[in-house]
């Protein structure tokens, strides 16, 4: 039920949005092209795994400086679909040493990439008619929401599936099955990854982790089928 309010809002916004003359036409695109039903299988859907690297953690004041994505179809990883670009960022949003050590990205390296509206313009046409997969979304989903806000007026629309979210779903889910022997899945990606049996690369990087992410993804949609859940809308809701 909730999806579905959320879903009519959503198409009430972009109607409203499409309505201005000043939109690209790769957002035009992005906004009109529907998004999955809450009612399909969640193999029948289309998604699009993202990562950003950042010059900090906090969108208000720091950028994306590098994005990496993964399309998901038809239950596979499409890794024909995989793209990334670096970023520059801003004047005034340098890269801070404590990022560097995280991700590993110097300045130079950033200072002639494409800048974010000319990123967005590629990004939007991947994830247009995709819901977005992303791990711990409250790190990379206010960075792209802010950046559609500073180029066009508007935030994020598209639905998302937090793997990290899910994890928790399944956790919960096996707790009630068997609350002695059930163990709390890790929470960090590699970690996480890894108790499926999926192989990580390097870590901190933008398409690696978004790969990564993918294949997560659909490991969890798999074992939370097993609790009845096959729907879009039933991983919406446990991902929520």
């Amino acid at each position: 039920m909730l999806a579905t309010i959320q879903d009519a809002l959503r198409r009430w916004r972009q109607t409203r949005a499409l309505h201005r003359n000043d939109l690209p036409e790769a957002v035009r695109a992005y906004l009109a092209t529907p998004l999955p039903a809450a009612s399909s299988h969640w193999r029948d859907a289309r998604y699009l795994a993202l990562d950003f690297e950042t010059t900090g953690l906090d969108p208000q004041h720091d950028a994306i400086i590098q994005a990496g994505v993964v399309a998901v179809e038809c239950g596979r990883v499409r890794l024909d679909s995989a793209w990334h670009t670096l970023v520059r960022p801003p004047a005034g949003q340098p890269v801070k040493l404590d990022a560097i050590r995280v991700h590993g990205l110097l300045p130079e390296q950033v200072a002639k990439a494409p800048e974010l509206p000319d990123v967005l313009l590629e990004l939007l046409p991947r994830l247009a008619g995709h819901l977005l997969l992303v791990h711990v979304g409250a790190v990379d989903l206010p960075f792209l929401d802010r950046a559609l806000r500073r180029c066009y007026g508007w935030g994020l629309e598209s639905p998302a599936l937090d793997t990290a979210a899910l994890a928790l779903a399944i956790d919960e889910r096996r707790r009630l099955i068997d609350s002695f022997h059930a163990e709390r899945q890790p929470r960090r990606l590699p970690a996480l990854a890894r108790a499926y049996s999926i192989p990580v690369a390097r870590e901190h990087d933008a398409l690696a982790d978004a790969i990564t992410t993918a294949q997560l993804f659909l490991a969890q949609a798999q074992a939370l089928e097993a609790f009845g859940i096959r729907t879009v809308g039933g991983l919406r809701r446990v991902s929520a």
